[in-house]
């Protein structure tokens, strides 16, 4: 049966057997009496409900197990974009002096070093980003698991 919460108006559905219900919108508990005839609404608390999120919300404002996640997740994409602009930037480099100078650019030592040590950062951001994402992804799964949310795994 449907009864309106006199918190929000809102419809809440109950069953015959609760004695207590919370309102899925505004978190408020409903009393509810049971006698012959039915049941009836007695009154709203204040109580706020555990799980007062609508299906679909993200966890991340009311957790901040899975705020801090999301943060870290956050930043290891930051890691992996700068990792490939960076790469991309020292291609371009690359290509601009070959085109120039000619195979003599690698030549010299230091231009080579230079490559390398550019190439060797840009391929860290891009891996440890990497790692940390999936990392970070996994932790998640195994928190919503351990606390009986495991269909709400938040999307990157």
């Amino acid at each position: 049966m449907e009864v309106k919460c006199p918190k929000c108006q809102a419809d809440v559905t109950v069953s015959s057997r609760e004695e207590t219900a919370f309102c899925r919108e505004c978190g408020a508990g409903l009393n509810i009496e049971m006698d012959a005839e039915g049941f009836a609404l007695v009154s709203a608390g204040t109580d706020v409900a555990k799980d007062t999120r609508r299906p679909g919300k993200p966890a991340f404002g009311d957790d901040p197990i899975l705020a801090d996640h999301d943060r870290w997740r956050q930043g290891a994409m930051f890691a992996i974009v700068f990792g490939l602009a960076f790469l991309a930037g020292v291609i371009l480099s690359i290509v601009s002096d070959y085109t120039s100078y000619g195979i003599g650019f690698f030549k010299s030592g230091v231009n080579r070093l230079f490559v390398i040590c550019a190439l060797f950062v840009s391929l860290l951001c891009i891996g440890g980003g990497s790692f940390l994402f999936f990392t970070v992804n996994r932790e998640t799964k195994k928190y919503l698991r351990a606390i009986g949310e495991e269909d709400e795994t938040p999307e990157p």
